[in-house]
């Protein structure tokens, strides 16, 4: 039998898989180099948690396939301690209900190049949608999530939305690190979105330009979670020495996809509704969908404020107006996300942490800027 064909098999003994990837996972973390002994069956028992004939079954497997060899009076030693690189690891990826995305929107991309990320890595990855809205997402809620956790059907989990911090520890204590990518900034793990330093950069860009009243307008309320949107773009706002800035109001707590358009409008016709002098002639935006619609009202009612917006670097939008965009590269995010998580995978006693990836300011020398203005 190949090698390939062999730990096709093997994998499907999952108490002996679990063992085989703890052991490699033993071998990288205490930096094992070649012919170093492996702890003594006992020892590797007891902290695996499996009977005496798996073990035999799994060092059998990994003598095999050329990863340990034993001995004469050393007992089992390593052959080739780079064998962690070559394991087919299964990610799992937590998902939004399918009939809630849109197609092409930032979230879709995201997945998109996390698989090709992931794929890239040598892991195959298990998709598993919400079946109902409710965030923070209970695991009962995500399809066969947790009967795969508890098999150990799954290595690692990349969480796109929000989990309950009581599931989040019971994963880790099933032995599966997990990591969130997107925007959820209470996240113990993950590579985020830096949504502070969008909007203190783009209150910065915005004064350059000569903006003196400025206002911004967030997926969520200030009013509902002061997020770091609205502490970056306070702080810029204090930087530059302007007078409290007006927060754009929905009165939403969180924009499903067909809420957007509704959020879009009314903050709009909010904004048209003031006297000419009291509107803002600087605005952050910190989504583009709703920047997209909300930019198209502000041009047919002829008021021209400049426009600050996070937006996405690989599918650039049109605007009805010239704007400031601040791309987040979802294939770096993607990138970094994919190395933090395996990173874990391979050596689950890894600490947790928290990385930022701050939007760019695409000058008008980019792609971005070219093909984000219409009319």
């Amino acid at each position: 039998m190949t090698t390939a064909a062999s730990q096709l098999a093997f994998r499907t003994r999952p108490q002996a898989w679990r063992a085989y990837k703890g052991i490699l996972r033993e071998i990288s973390s205490r930096g094992l180099v070649k012919g170093a002994r492996l702890p003594n069956q006992p020892e590797l028992r007891a902290a695996l948690g499996v009977s005496n004939d798996t073990l035999h079954a799994v060092i059998e497997h990994m003598t095999a396939s050329g990863i340990v060899t034993s001995r004469p009076r050393h007992g089992t030693v390593v052959a080739d301690p780079h064998a962690l690189a070559n394991v087919p690891w299964n990610i799992g990826i937590t998902v939004g209900r399918v009939e809630d995305e849109r197609p092409l929107t930032f979230y879709a991309e995201l997945l998109m190049r996390l698989q090709a990320s992931l794929g890239r890595a040598g892991c195959r990855c298990v998709i598993y949608p919400r079946t109902t809205r409710h965030l923070p997402c209970p695991i009962g809620e995500v399809t066969s999530l947790r009967e795969d956790l508890e098999t150990g059907a799954i290595d690692g989990l990349l969480a796109l939305a929000e989990m309950r911090t009581d599931e989040w520890q019971w994963i880790l204590q099933q032995g599966i690190p997990v990591c969130h990518t997107h925007v959820w900034e209470s996240a113990p793990c993950g590579v985020l979105i830096d949504q502070g330093a969008m909007a203190e950069n783009a209150v910065a860009t915005l004064v350059q330009r000569g903006c003196r009243k400025l206002a911004a307008a967030a997926l969520v309320d200030r009013e509902i979670l002061h997020t770091r949107f609205w502490d970056g773009f306070d702080r810029g706002v204090a930087r530059a020495g302007l007078p409290a800035a007006k927060s754009l109001s929905a009165g939403a707590s969180y924009s499903r996809p067909e809420q957007m358009d509704m959020i879009a409008t009314q903050l709009a016709n909010g904004l048209l509704g003031l006297p000419a002098n009291e509107r803002p002639d600087g605005i952050v935006i910190g989504d583009d969908y709703i920047a997209e619609q909300f930019v198209a009202l502000l041009h047919a009612g002829g008021y021209r404020p400049q426009v600050a917006v996070q937006t996405n670097r690989q599918q650039p939008r049109h605007f009805a107006l010239p704007v400031i965009p601040f791309e987040v590269d979802i294939h770096e995010l993607a990138q970094q996300t994919t190395a933090l998580l395996l990173e874990r995978v391979c050596n689950p006693a890894a600490p947790e942490r928290v990385e930022w990836l701050a939007p760019r300011h695409a000058h008008a020398s980019t792609r971005s800027e070219q093909l984000v203005t219409v009319g």
